[in-house]
């Protein structure tokens, strides 16, 4: 029997979902990303990144939740991770990946965006 199709939103849509919200600090932004995981899903990533030295745990597993439940209430029924990182976290991650268009330049590749508080 074959998979069912499932229903996925463009990234544009999923990064005006997540610009509506009213994030608080020390929330400074989250890139979305599509691709398959290791199941061989479609599923999205959304790499928050906040503007401290270390991310508190509590406040992260918040951050997860209602990420998760905004894409899925939107209709989106992709599997949803969320990764956190530090500014100075992603900052090295720009560096050491320059020539990836999906860090790099969102603009370059379809599947990946970026929202902004």
């Amino acid at each position: 029997m074959p998979a069912r199709a499932l229903k996925e939103l463009e990234i544009s849509d999923v990064e005006d979902i997540l610009n509506k919200e009213e994030w608080r600090p020390p929330f400074f932004s989250c890139r979305v990303e599509s691709d398959i995981d290791s199941l061989g899903d479609p599923a999205l990533w959304v790499w928050v990144v906040y503007d401290v030295k270390e991310v508190d745990l509590d406040a992260a597993h918040q951050a997860e939740r209602k990420i998760q439940s905004l894409i899925s209430e939107a209709g989106d029924e992709r599997w949803v991770y969320v990764r956190f990182r530090t500014r100075e976290e992603d900052a090295d991650t720009d560096d050491d990946n320059d020539e990836d268009s999906s860090w790099s330049d969102d603009s370059a590749k379809s599947d990946t965006g970026s929202v902004n508080s």
